[in-house]
């Protein structure tokens, strides 16, 4: 259904899926590998979706949990994710480290 919503905006997210919740089962694993996705999970969660998180809660999450090789998650219809993002990237770059798209993270065997 979301890869749907996104391909009529002219984007896809192929070939990744992030289970929503990171919830996987047999089920899951059989229908991404039928539709052609790769799964993918993430090591720092900014613990965007509480309620209650502020802006410094979310830089704190993010740039504490942050290591070589991390796989973030974040939630891009936040404004205070917005607002956290470029406190995050000067941490990333202060500290020697570099964003990189998930496809030069992660390779694929094929």
């Amino acid at each position: 259904m979301a890869e749907r919503i996104i391909q009529r905006r002219g984007a896809t997210t192929r070939p990744w899926f992030r289970a929503p919740f990171g919830a996987l089962d047999d089920t899951v694993r059989r229908i991404a590998d039928e539709e052609g996705f790769n799964l993918v999970g993430w090591t720092v969660d900014s613990g965007d979706w509480l309620d209650d998180i502020s802006t410094a809660q979310i830089v704190e999450q993010m740039t504490s949990g942050l290591c070589p090789g991390a796989i973030t998650i974040m939630h891009g219809s936040r404004d205070y994710n917005r607002a956290a993002l470029p406190q995050i990237i000067d941490f990333i770059e202060a500290q020697g480290y570099e964003t990189v798209p998930l496809s030069e993270l992660v390779s694929i065997e094929e």
